[in-house]
């Protein structure tokens, strides 16, 4: 072989070698990421409150508050962290639907202070939240509304219609979790399709995960529930696009872009944020 193929093939090889290092990192970072524990709970925000633990059709325990309404009602909405926080985390930022509505937070999968070994960010999260409305519905809560933020978001955009959920408020969802994974891998610019179709092979052989079936956009094409997409316009973990992806997913979707607003941040910059979200639980939840 001359030098010329030998250099080249010692070049495709560290090629190779760098695109399964870096997509490797990549998927154990995120499948397994530090843990955080927020330590807030509700009667540091003076609310009454009940311990709750669920286990999922999988054998995982969750950790979860169920914290009733200021007036005794049937209606719960059900808080959805994002990636990779917890439940104290988001419910200072909940707080609000509290005079009217019972709320109920948990942990997703290996995060908080939940049990199990992995997160798989959008895949197995889905039973999570079948757990939860599985007991709520123990509890006769009839009416079900989810408030999801990021990844709680996409879950419960993706489990709505098995868990029978009555609608849905999301902040900075994504749209496909493989529209994530190549926003993920941006900084490379067309260089990123080795990385993704590496990822995506890692997740299918270690976790026999199909990262593009995790879609919200797919999951609410025929989900016939009032829907509120809420997204920041300068979001940069998670572009405002996949906002518009769901709005094209299904027409119905009420789409409120929130012009200057970062990921998560749409109720620091809208005035009007709370009154907006808590007309549309009230309407859609009597």
């Amino acid at each position: 072989m001359s030098m010329p193929y030998t250099k080249l093939l010692l070049i495709l090889l560290m090629a190779v070698l760098v695109v399964t290092a870096v997509s490797l990192l990549t998927f154990y970072s995120a499948i397994r990421p530090p843990k955080y524990v927020s330590h807030v709970t509700p009667a540091d925000l003076n609310l009454k409150y009940e311990s709750v633990k669920l286990v999922t059709e999988d054998d995982v325990e969750l950790d979860a508050w169920f914290i009733p309404a200021g007036k005794k009602t049937d209606k719960t909405v059900i808080v959805l962290h994002g990636y990779p926080f917890d439940k104290g985390n988001i419910l200072p930022h909940s707080i609000f639907l509290h005079d009217e509505f019972n709320l109920f937070l948990f942990d997703f999968r290996y995060l908080g202070k939940s049990k199990g070994s992995y997160s798989s960010v959008g895949f197995h999260e889905q039973k999570d939240l079948r757990a939860a409305t599985k007991y709520l519905r123990r509890r006769n809560q009839t009416k079900l509304g989810a408030f999801g933020f990021s990844l709680g978001g996409a879950v419960a955009l993706m489990e709505a219609k098995n868990s029978n959920v009555n609608a849905v408020v999301t902040e900075s969802s994504y749209a496909s979790l493989e529209n994530m994974l190549k926003e993920s891998y941006g900084l490379f610019g067309p260089f990123k399709f080795p990385f993704v179709i590496t990822t995506k092979l890692f997740s299918k052989l270690l976790l026999g995960i199909n990262i593009a079936e995790v879609s919200p956009e797919k999951s609410i094409k025929e989900l016939g529930i009032p829907l509120l997409i809420v997204h920041g316009s300068v979001d940069d973990q998670i572009s405002v696009e996949n906002a518009h992806q769901l709005k094209k997913a299904n027409e119905n979707v009420e789409l409120w872009i929130v012009e200057g607003a970062n990921h998560g941040m749409a109720g620091n910059v809208a005035k009007d944020y709370e009154k907006r979200i808590l007309k549309f639980l009230r309407e859609n939840l009597n």
